[in-house]
């Protein structure tokens, strides 16, 4: 992988994240950030993104969890996002195609 990849996955992963933060009239984030990946554990985007939750979660002092999703093309992820419970922010990342 380059770097150019890693660039657009870092990239994508913040603009996910602080999109919320610009629309929201309150303290973002007022519950935990759910981050929804449709790539498998221990990939480069998922090691990306927990490493950015991880930075965000202590600046903001909430939890920023990292789901993986995995398949059929990116629609199992999206589907969870979708259909998310109110317990959490959703976020759904991803890269895209080259």
């Amino acid at each position: 992988m380059n770097s150019l990849f890693h660039t657009r996955l870092l990239g994508i992963g913040a603009l996910c994240l602080t999109v919320a933060t610009t629309a929201s009239a309150q303290t973002f984030p007022i519950k935990p950030v759910r981050a929804v990946l449709p790539y498998s554990a221990g990939s480069g985007p998922d090691t990306v993104m927990r490493n950015v939750g991880e930075r965000l979660g202590r600046e903001w002092g909430h939890q920023v969890l990292v789901d993986n999703k995995p398949g059929a093309n990116s629609w199992l992820a999206l589907g969870e996002v979708k259909r998310a419970a109110p317990t959490a922010i959703p976020c759904l990342s991803s890269m895209p195609r080259r």
